[in-house]
């Protein structure tokens, strides 16, 4: 997936990506804001199975867009608007993210399956993996959406913010090498 972050999606919120919920939304402010929430629930189902789920349905997919909404609320984005335009920092920052979805993706996704079995059985599990909405579970997969989303949000904060963080800085670095900051 490329992050095609436009100033038109940045206007609608993000609703052009179906992987951004509502609940990602309130992870990407939180990590944003470095809020933390305790664990709700101890671990019931199994963690292969969690991995498949989130693997076959790309339940990780929303990583980058929250990742842009977490830099876009910087003050170092801020200055790289000042300094390049709106137009220039935001493709940097985008190209940075996309750069580094390998080597951040695989531990988001782990993560986001490790807050899967703290509120699903195993069976629930390959249920919803393999039926998706066809599935006798998939009520519970909306239902317990938030309290998910509350977990992913204490697991992957960290992640989130050294993701951005590196995005950031390798964007400034960028745009200082191609001459694109603007003089004082």
């Amino acid at each position: 997936m490329v992050v095609s972050v436009g100033r038109a999606a940045a206007r609608q919120g993000f609703r052009r990506f179906p992987a951004f919920s509502s609940a990602w939304a309130a992870l990407a402010l939180a990590a944003a804001l470095g809020a933390g929430i305790a664990p709700r629930a101890q671990a019931a189902g199994d963690l292969g199975s969690a991995k498949t789920l989130v693997a076959k349905h790309k339940l990780g997919a929303g990583m980058k867009v929250m990742a842009f909404a977490a830099a876009a609320r910087t003050d170092t984005y801020a200055n790289l608007v000042k300094a390049a335009g709106p137009d220039r920092a935001q493709a940097a920052v985008v190209e940075q993210l996309n750069a580094l979805e390998p080597k951040y993706q695989p531990a988001w996704d782990a993560n986001l399956a490790q807050a899967y079995t703290r509120h699903f059985s195993t069976a629930e599990l390959k249920s919803i993996a393999a039926k998706g909405t066809d599935s006798p579970d998939a009520g519970k997969f909306a239902e317990r959406g938030n309290s998910v989303g509350a977990d992913m949000m204490q697991l992957s904060a960290p992640l989130l913010s050294e993701m951005v963080t590196e995005a950031l800085v390798r964007a400034a670095a960028q745009l200082q090498q191609q001459g694109g900051m603007k003089k004082p």
